[in-house]
């Protein structure tokens, strides 16, 4: 779970469990030695690296147990997870999308996107003269453009070509119906005739 090798002493705290380890084996108990200006014997001496060693186990203690516990948080959080994700499904299919009641349970309420009639005459009308400004047509406006499919011309012997249906072509095919015999506007005689 831990690493062992966190919680061993080390830095001020192993240097006083060595202090302490050495004053035992070293001085002897019946004299004395002068620390920072005051006198110790050996039982003062060991006295006081025990009280300055008292908080460092403790802490030690508590940074294992944080560790384990933040360990055990790591490992709870998929399930918490999956459960909210199920638990907020079943709220909304309780009370609704966006039912003011959701956010009592910890979740924000659906909120729809408010957009008036007025709003969408505005922005209709917005696209209309941007088309208008930028000269772009409907799909509709594009197909009434193209050129129909069966295009035809005539060519002269000059080399002038006529397309089909022009004005300079239907006046050209006008005096050969005439001289055809064919009716005219004219009533429906032919020149020359009574």
């Amino acid at each position: 779970m831990t690493n062992p090798k966190n919680n061993q002493p080390k830095g001020d705290e192993l240097k006083l469990l060595t202090a302490q380890t050495a004053t035992q084996a070293n001085i002897p108990a019946k004299s004395t030695v002068v620390i920072g200006g005051v006198s110790y014997t050996q039982a003062q001496l060991l006295a006081k690296i025990a009280s300055l060693l008292a908080p460092y186990q403790p802490a030690r203690d508590a940074k294992q147990a944080l560790a384990a516990a933040v360990l055990a948080k790591k490992q709870n959080q998929p399930a918490v997870q999956t459960f909210l994700v199920e638990f907020h499904a079943a709220m909304v299919a309780l009370f609704g999308r966006g039912s003011p009641l959701l956010a009592k349970f910890g979740f924000n309420p659906h909120k729809a996107k408010a957009t008036s009639g007025g709003k969408n005459v505005v922005k209709g009308a917005k696209a209309k003269r941007t088309r208008e400004l930028r000269g772009t047509l409907t799909p509709t406006q594009k197909a009434a453009l193209k050129a129909p499919a069966d295009t035809t011309a005539t060519v002269s012997s000059t080399g002038t070509v006529t397309p089909a249906g022009s004005p300079a072509q239907q006046s050209a095919s006008e005096p050969a119906a005439a001289s055809s015999g064919a009716p005219t506007g004219n009533g429906g005689s032919t020149p020359g005739q009574p």
